[in-house]
């Protein structure tokens, strides 16, 4: 193939529309816990995040609620995904074969912000959020008191009685959907997705798809929230029960420049001239936060003695 200006053009249009292709068959899971958020500066601040507050009746003068009282704030981190094509594959017209890698670009750019929250998530114990506070702690701040949204317990409770074995996910769900504001009103959360990594995937099943625990012993979780295996959680065993039915969602992905296609590919171009390379990539601007700690309640999947039994038996 004679190589020339149309040439460079029609391929990377083939290029562009593989890539568009790949992420549009993507199929991400941080639109189950995510809220998406547009960013129009190099930082925002989300200074609302502070409490979930109820409509009450009114009497006297209105009860104004501070949403600058609190704030978290995002910075916008640039991120990027090159490749790269050997000029010998336009000659010999071998473009063919970058289907599926230009395919596989898109899909990764789609499927980035997951590497991004679940890690956060992953360490959730040490990720702060709006109050100060680690995500998940013991002591966020309430009115004058303060509540908890974390656990040290298995998913499934370690129990030879099969009935029992959602215990553990029973005391989680209780947990969420009593808490409260700065008031002591009720926020009527309701749980509805459990994330779990690939060692949970049984125990997960067993309590939210099995109808009966055992003959006769109906299954009070069964479909009561949707299941979701999260790869990037590996062999930890931590387990994450949230709200992401509402407006707001326990997680934030703001995103100040949406993924975009980009390329160097003429002919005086370095790359080309010097290394024999078309260049192609896509590159984004965004981050990931954590939001209201009231939408989740995560457990380390170890109670405290077994993690003790597991650093002595290191040692």
């Amino acid at each position: 193939m004679i190589l020339n200006r149309q040439v460079l053009l029609d391929a990377s249009r083939d290029f562009k529309l593989l890539f568009q292709g790949g992420m549009a068959q993507a199929k991400p899971l941080w639109p189950n816990i995510a809220t998406e958020s547009p960013s129009s500066t190099f930082a925002e601040t989300y200074g609302w995040l502070k409490d979930l507050p109820s409509m009450r009746e009114w009497l006297g003068s209105r009860v104004v609620h501070n949403l600058a009282a609190s704030s978290y704030t995002l910075i916008n981190r640039p991120f990027e995904l090159t490749v790269s094509v050997p000029r010998e594959n336009f000659e010999d017209d071998r473009l063919g074969v970058f289907r599926i890698p230009f395919l596989n670009l898109g899909e990764s750019v789609a499927m980035s912000p997951d590497q991004l929250i679940w890690a956060m998530l992953l360490n959730g114990w040490n990720t702060p959020c709006y109050d100060g506070k680690a995500y998940f702690a013991e002591d966020h701040p309430v009115g004058n008191s303060s509540l908890g949204n974390t656990l040290a317990l298995p998913l499934a409770n370690l129990t030879d009685n099969p009935a029992e074995i959602g215990d553990n996910f029973g005391q989680a769900f209780t947990k969420i959907s009593t808490f409260t504001n700065d008031t002591g009103q009720p926020l009527g959360i309701i749980p509805s997705h459990l994330f779990y990594g690939p060692t949970n995937f049984a125990a997960a099943n067993r309590i939210l798809r099995s109808e009966y625990l055992s003959p006769g012993v109906k299954n009070p979780y069964f479909n009561i929230a949707e299941p979701v295996m999260v790869p990037w959680f590996g062999i930890s065993p931590i387990w994450i029960l949230a709200c992401c039915s509402r407006v707001v969602k326990p997680v934030i992905l703001q995103r100040r420049k949406n993924p975009e296609f980009v390329m160097k590919n003429a002919l005086t171009d370095d790359n080309v001239f010097f290394d024999k390379e078309f260049v192609y990539g896509a590159d984004d601007r965004k981050n990931v936060g954590v939001s209201l700690w009231q939408l989740a309640v995560g457990s380390t999947g170890i109670v405290p003695q077994a993690a003790k039994r597991s650093e002595a038996a290191k040692k």
